[in-house]
């Protein structure tokens, strides 16, 4: 979702630098000559510097640099090479900086780990004798090697000390230098350095990992890191900016790069030139490009639809036949459902035809990409609403499924959130009978500043390419290469803005060097709850393996044959080899690759299914869970067949015997009951078999369980406090398959009474609802001293105990605050704030797809809310029973959280729009943050420094949340009594292991950001 930026006021900068260097011949930087003028012009406060590109390299090469931007004060930039360094704050001091000689640090093995250090002693420290010591550790703390030199600073003013670590094998690995007097430690400066696979000479066709490159330094580091893909930008202005031809020095650059680099290219054609847009004569031309907030990409005419079409066309053509058969990926835009198409959606559906009729017509062969969808769920930006899915269906509708060969989409989420985005473009694909493949054409997920946000960042990408291909996306595409704080997405690069590589640069080449040419076969979910994903390849077949929850050592059959081979996300791997046909394999939320197992392993991890993957429950009551099993091996199978369930549950029968010949199968019928007094929730469940295939061992098949009663019971919230005369709307669902009747006995919580207490319920048809009504009577105690509840209990039609459940009242009530609550997590303070609780299954969906909550234990909380002249009161007191505060930057809502909307002006519209608010805050080790997450003023996905947040312990797995907003960040909201407003609040559990789900108060905030889904909020006075 990157911005498309224009640098100066230079309608063409990066042409005109282009054109400079190719008058004068290659002009490549001596990076590291002058280490004093470096040094120099960093102490007089230079930001940023910027190194001549190469623009025809023959191939990678030792001691070259690709043209990058790097802050100085995050940086010393030297030749291939980058350090951080610590600032010192003195100009003379002493200062070390790291040099290369290859590109991103990335060493290919068996090549020897060199470095150049360079030091600069410091004018104040010309008569001591020093030492630089350096060493070597790996991502999991092991200091292998450290090497000291005495340094003599008469010598010479600046000093380059070799160093080598000689060849440490496959891995991620930390280097630090330090400059020592004596113990005592004068500078330190570290970098980090991988050893790679070199994957330069592989077929680059069946690779399922591309790279994002804004501008395209970084190539040839990506392509080290064995990447064969690139998505690059080939702006329509950058070679006609004047309507006086075309000039190809800026895309040559790019292609002759890749080519060198066996690097393939998805080219993405993008932004109309000045004179060709159809922009507003009042939106200006050539403008820098600051953007302020989403509203104010239309000022910029580079986003506005060409004025002729036959321009458009006249560009596609003349681009893809300079590049026939080189370039053989054309995507028509970018993100054209967003802000970067201020044009209709009928619009690019016409833009799009034309660019596929130019580009067949100039190269037959090539393929024609989508403008890679953001895939906006509806989202108002100044007046107009951006819907992801409509404009999908504006592309294929009629013929135009015949313009497009590949249907691309961008995806910033966890891996559920995307693998949903796939589900949702093919269904409307095959609605509309488009059956193309899919690709993923942006992705990625900041690391922040840490070494924990780095291994997260390792996890998601191996998560999400093992998940794509097992959902048949082919291909993803990483955005990006190196970091960069201008970005959307400012830390989700492979590298570092210092350009040293993060763990995720070595896993990304363990990665493709184990899915080379690998076709996927299926997804199990073994004993210890332990993923597994098999992979079929010609020489070795392979699983990828992870665990989301704490590490475990995993018990796996793999039968009587060979080693095998367990390697980590570094590459770094060991021989394992089974002991009567078993291997212990250790299992963590990061991924391993168990390489060498048998076809029979792969074979059978297919052999059982159920129906469908949730089955529902209900409580007490036998549910029939068919079980099928097919014989896919090339002989005869025999095995017994069980269900895993909880210790409580009943499965009859406990087992079942089966023979199959070969491509037999058979459905196995189970029972499963779940206890009568069992607490809605999700279960997993899972099919274990045991096969006579010698080298097949034992198989799993996992299902959830949706366990929900008979008869569900919730209560309406009451829109004003609770007091004698209010009305009690009890709504009962019959949830099972025969009509039923009965009698619903109530009995409330101390402080308060009910006129009644026990009401028949007329009969109720299957899957229908009936309310009853009780009147409130007395009440005698305050919302602060105890919180009103009522026990219910509905008996079905034979007298029996259909349902038991002790209810909760709810209140969508925002009182007016006595006196302002103090901000210190605290809450004896709030009183008169009404209840509002998280904690049925009904809140616990996760778009269609449930996730295993079981139960308020496992996630549960309060929210109040208060107001008054100055401030919108939050507050949260949260069960959870495994609390976490990882700091996870932009990445806030993959953490525990607490997120809370405001429709200020209940206008209940499908998106969120202009006086709509969202926010988030979160727990981290650096203490309380709250995020504005959507904002009509711009402020999106920024933190929130305005809004006052305490977070603190509120006892045994409590955590309690207590925010102030101030009105000038929700400007749109102005509170009286009276007022009403929609409102949403959600809890997210982590568990330390990824976002597993919500429990959401209104629907419309955790999946598609629907306002009109959002509950009322009353406003009212004080007591």
């Amino acid at each position: 979702m990157k911005p498309q930026m224009q640098k100066s006021t230079d309608p063409n900068p990066e042409l005109s630098a282009c054109r400079a260097r190719a008058g004068s011949g290659r002009n490549e930087a001596s990076h590291g000559d002058n280490l004093a003028g470096f040094f120099e012009a960093q102490n007089r406060g230079s930001r940023w510097a910027r190194f001549a590109p190469r623009t025809g390299a023959a191939g990678p090469s030792r001691g070259k640099l690709a043209s990058v931007a790097v802050p100085m004060a995050l940086a010393v930039l030297l030749a291939g090479g980058y350090s951080r360094t610590e600032e010192t704050g003195q100009q003379n001091g002493p200062a070390l900086a790291f040099l290369s000689p290859v590109s991103g640090h990335l060493y290919f093995e068996p090549e020897a780990v060199e470095l150049e250090v360079r030091a600069r002693p410091g004018s104040a420290d010309a008569t001591r004798r020093m030492r630089l010591s350096c060493s070597l550790t790996t991502l999991w703390g092991e200091k292998l090697k450290t090497q000291e030199v005495e340094i003599v600073p008469e010598q010479a003013e600046e000093l380059a000390v070799s160093i080598s670590f000689g060849q440490p094998g496959l891995g991620y690995y930390d280097v630090e230098a330090l400059l020592l007097d004596g113990e005592n430690v004068l500078h330190r400066a570290a970098t980090s350095v991988g050893v790679v696979r070199s994957m330069l000479d592989r077929e680059s066709s069946s690779s399922p990992l591309g790279i994002c490159l804004y501008y395209h330094p970084e190539l040839e580091a990506a392509a080290r890191a064995g990447i064969r893909w690139a998505r690059l930008d080939f702006p329509w202005p950058h070679c006609e900016w004047k309507e006086e031809g075309f000039e190809w020095v800026f895309f040559d650059g790019w292609v002759n790069e890749a080519k060198s680099l066996n690097v393939k290219i998805d080219a993405v054609l993008v932004q109309t030139p000045d004179w060709a847009s159809q922009a507003p004569e009042d939106v200006p031309r050539g403008t820098q490009f600051t953007p302020k907030s989403l509203a104010s990409y239309k000022d910029y005419a580079w986003t506005y639809p060409p004025k002729k079409m036959a321009d458009w066309e006249r560009f596609v053509t003349a681009v893809v036949e300079r590049y026939r058969g080189r370039v053989q990926h054309w995507e028509m835009w970018n993100e054209s459902d967003f802000i970067f198409w201020w044009g209709s959606y009928e619009e690019y559906a016409a833009l799009l035809k034309a660019g596929h009729l130019a580009a067949k017509k100039a190269d037959p062969k090539c393929q024609v990409l989508l403008a890679g969808p953001a895939w906006i769920h509806g989202l108002r930006v100044a007046g107009r609403v951006f819907d992801s899915p409509t404009w999908l269906q504006a592309c294929l509708q009629d013929e135009g499924k015949r313009f497009v060969d590949v249907l691309n989409f961008h995806s910033y989420g966890d891996v559920p959130y995307l693998l949903g985005k796939v589900d949702e473009i093919r269904r409307i694909a095959r609605a509309e009978k488009c059956e193309k493949p899919i690709w993923c054409t942006e992705t990625g997920f900041n690391s922040g500043g840490s070494r924990h946000g780095e291994l997260r960042q390792c996890e998601y990408l191996v998560k999400m390419v093992a998940s794509l291909l097992a959902e048949g996306v082919p291909r993803v595409f990483w955005w990006e290469a190196r970091d960069d704080p201008i970005q959307f997405y400012p830390t989700s690069g492979l590298f570092r803005a210092d350009g040293s590589p993060k763990p995720s640069a070595v896993a990304v080449n363990a990665l493709l060097s184990v899915l080379e040419d690998a076709s996927f076969v299926q997804r199990a979910l073994l004993e210890n709850q332990v993923e597994a994903f098999f992979f079929a390849r010609q020489d070795s077949n392979l699983a990828v393996l992870w665990r989301n929850g704490p590490p475990v050592t995993h018990a796996m059959h793999v039968g009587q044959t060979g080693p095998l081979r367990l390697i980590d996300i570094t590459g770094s791997a060991r021989t394992i080899t089974p002991a009567n046909g078993r291997i212990e394999v250790s299992v963590s939320t990061l991924p391993v690759f168990l390489e060498g197992l048998p076809r029979e392993t792969l074979q059978v991890s297919r052999l059982a299914y159920f129906d469908k993957p949730v089955f529902t429950l209900l409580s007490g009551q036998p549910t029939r869970v068919p079980l099928n099993v097919v014989n896919v091996l090339e002989e005869p199978v025999e095995g017994r067949v069980r269900i895993l369930a909880p210790k409580s549950w009943d499965v009859a029968p406990p087992e079942q015997l089966f023979e199959l010949q070969k491509g037999e199968t058979r459905a196995l019928p189970f029972q499963v009951t779940a206890p009568p007094d069992s607490v809605p929730c999700f279960q997993p469940l899972r099919a274990v078999l045991d096969l006579s295939v010698e080298s097949a061992g034992q198989v799993g098949s996992p299902v959830t369980a949706r366990v929900i009663p008979p008869i569900a019971m919730t209560l309406e919230p009451l829109a004003e406090p609770l007091s004698p005369g209010r009305r009690l709307v009890l709504n009962l669902r019959n949830q099972m398959r025969r009509t039923i009747f009965g009698r619903v006995s109530v009995t409330p919580s101390a402080g308060w009474s009910l006129a009644e207490t026990e009401i028949e319920y007329a009969p109720v048809e299957p899957f229908a609802t009936t309310s009853v009504t009780y009147t409130v009577r007395e009440v005698s105690a305050k919302p602060a001293e105890a919180e009103p509840e009522i026990e219910v209990t509905a008996t079905g039609t034979g007298g029996e105990v259909a349902a038991r459940r002790s209810l909760p009242l709810d209140f969508a009530v925002c009182r007016r605050a006595r006196t302002p609550p103090r901000i210190d997590g605290n809450l004896p303070d709030w009183e008169g704030a009404l209840p509002m609780h998280l904690g049925r299954i009904e809140q616990a969906l996760l778009g269609q797809q449930p996730w295993d909550w079981k139960g308020p234990a496992d996630l549960s909380g309060v929210v109040y809310t208060l107001w008054d002249e100055n401030h919108f009161y939050l507050a949260a007191r949260v069960t959870d029973d495994i609390a976490g505060k990882e700091d996870w930057g932009q990445e806030t809502w993959q953490g525990d959280s607490f997120h809370f909307a405001l429709d200020t002006g209940l206008d209940r519209g499908p998106f969120q729009d202009d006086n709509d608010y969202e926010f988030i805050a979160a727990p981290t080790p650096y203490g309380p943050v709250c995020w504005s997450w959507y904002t009509p003023e711009g402020r999106s996905h920024l933190p929130n420094e305005k809004v006052q947040i305490a977070i603190r312990s509120g006892g045994k797995n409590t955590l309690v949340y207590e925010l102030a907003v101030p009105y000038s960040e929700i400007a749109k909201l102005k509170p009286v009594a009276g007022l009403r407003i929609g409102f949403a609040a959600l809890l997210t559990d982590n568990d330390g292991f990824g976002r597993r789900g919500w429990l959401e108060w209104g629907s419309g905030l955790g999946g598609r950001k629907c306002p009109k889904d959002y509950a009322e909020l009353h406003f009212t006075g004080q007591e």
